[in-house]
């Protein structure tokens, strides 16, 4: 009886500790992008180039930090929650930056845009989150 309650407590909190750590991976927060700070004034070129060169020094610059990034539009795609993603056009052939938009935008191939987002890492392709397109 005593095995039985010690097993279905553990269970519970197995399953509250793995739904604590499935929120925090998955939950967007939009309050990085939405600040009034400025963030750090980039471009893909500049911002692609650290990366390649240099991962650790580049994630001390960059990483979870909001980047204000100029760039062409390489390609506008759709994820299966609905979000923009926008590719960016570089000159290398192996990697880009990728941004998740926060809403939806009209963009189109070829616009120059500023985005204000969060820098997610390096995964092959720089990746930015919680972005928003700058008038």
């Amino acid at each position: 009886m005593i095995k039985k309650s010690i097993f279905k407590i553990a269970i519970i909190l197995a399953v509250g500790v793995a739904g604590i750590g499935l929120y925090r991976n998955t939950a967007t927060n939009n309050d990085y992008a939405n600040t009034a700070d400025d963030g750090i004034h980039t471009t893909v070129g500049v911002l692609l180039e650290a990366y390649v060169k240099d991962e650790k020094a580049a994630n001390e610059t960059y990483l979870n930090k909001v980047l204000l990034l100029n760039g062409y539009v390489e390609k506008v795609e759709s994820d299966m929650a609905h979000n923009t993603i926008l590719t960016f056009r570089s000159e290398d052939p192996l990697s880009s930056v990728v941004c998740t938009l926060s809403k939806g935008a009209n963009i189109n191939v070829g616009d120059n845009v500023r985005v204000k987002a969060v820098c997610d890492g390096f995964v092959g392709d720089v990746r930015l989150k919680d972005g928003e397109i700058l008038k």
